[in-house]
């Protein structure tokens, strides 16, 4: 009983370290969606983040429903660029918020 406890104890300790970290003050973070022009998911594609400043480079992989999220990236303009396979390369460029 004492070591399910200890075991469920340490996961959720785990779980919740990366949750507050992501709380880090002075940073933002950039979330979106990929579909194509038809509204259909865009499943399996890359996204690549860079901070136009620094020249910081963050590459971040969708998910199969077509997510994208990238936590934890300091206030700044970042340039976006999207690639899938059968699309043309897409770029966009957004702004990473302070955090607060």
């Amino acid at each position: 009983m004492i070591r399910h406890f200890t075991v469920a104890t340490l996961l959720l300790l785990i779980v919740s370290a990366g949750r507050l970290w992501a709380q880090t003050p002075g940073t933002g973070a950039i979330s979106g969606r990929l579909l194509d022009s038809s509204g259909a998911v865009i499943s399996g594609g890359q996204v690549s983040i860079t901070n136009v400043g620094t020249g910081l480079l963050r590459p971040v992989k969708v998910s199969a429903d077509g997510s994208f999220y990238a936590p934890l990236l300091p206030p700044g303009n970042y340039a976006l660029q999207v690639k899938a396979t059968g699309f043309a390369p897409q770029g966009n460029e957004k702004c990473a918020g302070s955090g607060y």
